[in-house]
């Protein structure tokens, strides 16, 4: 093959596998031109959206504890529950991750964008002073959609976007759920009046920000029942085309036929001249992939897998610090600048947007060099470093204004691995389904966000702000450590390479 059809067909030659890529292309009368389609970002920007909302809902509220608990008469510990309540439901992702195994990638968004407008609508029903109930039955509902919401972007990345964009697209949809929990402390601490008049003015903000949240939520949900596909007409990448070979090959293999139907089926699929090889080195490429395990299977190759348990502890603590710290920041600040929460929540909304960049960026630069374990260990000590700092300056230093950068440049380091995490264990786990590990490292992340609220919140009630932000500090160092002992290497990545091309 000349140079000029190389370069045509996008070819690009990579260390030592240039031969075996030559041999593969040689013997491929009409190499695939894996195309990407426009309207995958379409279906990402409106899945995007109804993320957002759902962390908007999980935080609005919780963000001016003080105020909300006065406003419904209950105690911080019934407001924390509309926090909690996500955490603790969010069990129920071994099964949205069946769901998304088994039915898609629409059936599984839709189910979450209607979950979620239910919720919304709830809540504005609950906005009256006697409403706590129902407010907390439209949090409820809006935490089962986040089981059907929160671990999809791996899986949408990997379907609809090409090898070098899956990052940044599993970034955007992981970004925008964190840019929902900034839109919430931005809508809580502006809506919502610092006021003891909680019948009128008080009460007129909870209805604005309640109806405004219930109307978005219901559009989209309608929205997504017209825009969001389950893949594009053809697979995006090399691993993906990987995945769905072997699952036409599993369902030759499970369904009846009489003897011509099945050889006519099977020829059917193997037709394709790459998996006709024509010597040894072409054989090792065509026959990559093992074939994708089905739910269960999956569950009991993750659970022998060492360098998976190492990411999904270090996602877990990371995850839970996140959920921990979000939940209690009002009650950690406030109990040294009382009167301050107006301020407390601007500071969480930029803390959140440094968060957001940092997120977009390392997606991209992700994409550029596949370099997952450094990303991690940088962050996780960058972590620790500034939570210490926010913890020794809230502890002993009055100012406001330096606690405020303060805790966005935490902000900026606490935020990047949310996507990064699930990325890189989407990478050591390949062909294992997306949905599948995402999912499981989420739920353990949960699990530690109930833990650390918990023991956190206990502490702060207790007078020891300052003990559970040592206790968040440690806790971000053994993450470090864990991610700092994980080598595994990058499966899809070898999968997408063994094609003899990335896309650029």
């Amino acid at each position: 093959m000349n140079t000029k059809k190389e370069q045509s067909l996008g070819v690009a030659m990579n260390g030592n596998l240039c031969s075996q890529a030559s041999l593969q292309l040689a013997t491929r009368s009409n190499m695939e031109n894996f195309q990407l389609y426009q309207k995958r970002w379409a279906i990402l920007a409106l899945f995007s959206l109804i993320s957002m909302t759902n962390e908007v809902i999980w935080i609005s509220l919780s963000s001016v504890t003080s105020i909300v608990e006065q406003y419904y008469r209950v105690d911080s510990i019934a407001i924390n529950w509309l926090s909690l309540i996500y955490m603790v439901l969010y069990v129920f992702v071994v099964l949205s991750s069946y769901i998304l195994d088994k039915y898609g990638l629409k059936f599984t968004i839709i189910i979450g964008a209607l979950l979620n407008a239910i919720g919304s609508c709830l809540r504005a029903i609950g906005a009256n002073r006697d409403g706590f109930v129902l407010a907390l039955l439209g949090n409820t509902s809006a935490a089962m959609a986040q089981c059907f919401i929160l671990f999809v972007p791996p899986r949408l990345a990997a379907v609809w976007f090409g090898d070098c964009e899956r990052a940044t697209a599993s970034s955007i949809g992981v970004l925008m759920n964190m840019f929902g929990v900034a839109i919430g402390f931005l809508m809580g601490g502006t809506m919502i009046p610092s006021s003891t008049d909680f019948d009128c003015k008080v009460r007129n903000g909870m209805y604005r920000m309640l109806i405004s949240q219930a109307v978005f939520c219901t559009f989209l949900a309608l929205l997504s029942l017209v825009v969001i596909q389950d893949s594009p007409p053809t697979p995006p990448s090399r691993s993906q085309e990987l995945v769905l070979k072997s699952k036409r090959r599993d369902f030759v293999n499970e369904i009846s036929f009489n003897g011509s139907e099945r050889t006519s089926l099977q020829s059917t699929i193997t037709a394709d001249p790459a998996e006709m090889p024509t010597n040894k080195a072409t054989k090792t490429l065509d026959s990559e992939p093992q074939t994708v395990p089905h739910f269960a299977a999956s569950l009991v190759l993750l659970a022998k897998d060492k360098s998976f348990h190492l990411v999904c502890q270090a996602y877990g603590l990371y995850f839970g610090l996140f959920a921990a710290y979000n939940t209690i920041l009002n009650q950690m600040v406030v109990t040294k600048y009382s009167g301050k929460e107006k301020e407390i929540g601007y500071m969480g909304f930029a803390a959140v947007n440094c968060g957001l960049f940092a997120i977009f960026f390392s997606g991209i630069w992700l994409d550029k060099t596949r370099r997952y374990k450094a990303l991690s260990t940088s962050i996780f000590m960058a972590a620790s470093m500034t939570m210490l700092l926010f913890t020794l300056l809230l502890e002993y230093d009055d100012n406001f204004m330096l606690l405020f950068p303060s805790f966005c440049v935490f902000g900026f380091f606490s935020y990047p691995y949310m996507s990064a995490g699930l990325e890189h264990v989407a990478e050591i786990t390949y062909p294992i389904p997306e949905g599948t590990t995402s999912g499981i490292l989420l739920l353990v992340g949960n699990i530690y966000g109930v833990i650390l609220s918990y023991i956190v919140g206990a502490a702060i009630e207790q007078g020891g702000r300052d003990i559970g932000g040592y206790l968040m500090t440690g806790c971000y160092f053994i993450g470090f450590i864990l991610v700092s002992l994980n080598s595994a290497p990058l499966k899809r990545s070898e999968a997408d390479l063994k094609c003899g091309y990335f896309h650029n």
